[in-house]
């Protein structure tokens, strides 16, 4: 712990990794493309990611494929995941994480596009402990946390990566893309869609759905209810659907601080880097990308000791 605590006394005072994202501290202003001076990015995570490329690299973790320009057009900040590993990485290292011993912890939507962001990260931390559910929520709760931190090495800690996603069309449509062995396009994140949908219809006069009574689509309801408060930025915004991501993961990112406070005073070991954004998925051949929104660190505590950006 000592370790962990000393280098982030030193990266606090001297170190450019709580600006090495420009995020806006609020994405409720969001408004599709208007952009803001604040929403200028980039630069300093490409230059800190390519001064250690050869864990990622040594590892296999690269992803492969051609490069997909208007996934940062659309979503200004997104880089690409081979741009995310290495900062992770990097960040970790420095903050005095030991990589074989760090348990990683993902918490991404059902959907099959997201799988191959943990493969990249297996290969770095070996393995990784799924919290997440429906659109990324971690469903998994406050029992799954604790299991995994029972689960870290020895003398190690965790990290989480945890978001939302979208797809991003061949032609620049945002909430669907298209998908290999399949002919048409797909709605993409499909449970955040329906949950905007539904949100909808409640705000302007429809009834809400009553408390489910059994098990069989309790997660979209719950993702439905975790949206709700973002019913009117929803209904005022320039371009739903790029909306709809950072709408849902502001819902989100309050349940991951709650599960980890809560989980945490158990007493289990080991500090938790969480790592959290949207995923954006290309069309096939293409690489995916990540639009990074907190990274942050807790104490043994759950509570909050530095942010990375």
């Amino acid at each position: 712990m000592s370790l962990i605590f000393a280098y982030a006394a030193i990266l606090v005072a001297a170190s450019p990794l709580s600006s090495a994202f420009i995020v806006q501290p609020t994405t409720r202003s969001y408004q599709g493309k208007t952009l803001s001076s604040e929403l200028s990015i980039i630069p300093p995570i490409r230059r800190r990611s390519n001064s250690q490329l050869n864990v990622v690299e040594n590892s296999g973790a690269l992803q492969q494929g051609e490069l997909f320009p208007l996934a940062q057009e659309i979503f200004p900040g997104a880089v690409t995941y081979n741009e995310l590993l290495n900062y992770i990485v990097n960040t970790l290292t420095e903050t005095g994480f030991d990589l074989p011993k760090t348990l990683l912890g993902t918490s991404l939507c059902c959907d099959e596009l997201n799988r191959p962001l943990e493969q990249l990260l297996a290969k770095i931390f070996e393995n990784y402990y799924n919290l997440g559910g429906m659109a990324g929520c971690a469903f998994g709760g406050v029992t799954s946390f604790r299991k995994m931190k029972s689960h870290v090495p020895d003398g190690g800690n965790a990290v989480i990566v945890f978001g939302t996603h979208v797809g991003i069309g061949s032609q620049g449509q945002v909430g669907s893309v298209e998908r290999e062995k399949v002919a048409d396009g797909d709605l993409c994140c499909r449970s955040a869609i329906l949950a905007s949908e539904y949100v909808s219809y409640v705000y302007n006069g429809g009834t809400p759905d009553p408390s489910p009574t059994d098990l069989s689509d309790i997660s979209q309801h719950f993702v439905q209810n975790m949206l709700m408060p973002q019913a009117e930025r929803l209904e005022n915004s320039q371009n739903r659907m790029v909306e709809l991501p950072y709408a849902l993961y502001d819902g989100q990112i309050e349940l991951i601080r709650q599960i980890i406070k809560e989980g945490s005073e158990a007493g289990f070991p080991g500090v938790v880097a969480a790592f959290g954004g949207i995923q954006l998925n290309t069309p096939p051949g293409y690489q995916d990308y990540f639009v990074p929104l907190n990274g942050d660190l807790y104490g043994e505590d759950g509570e909050l000791i530095m942010k990375f950006f």
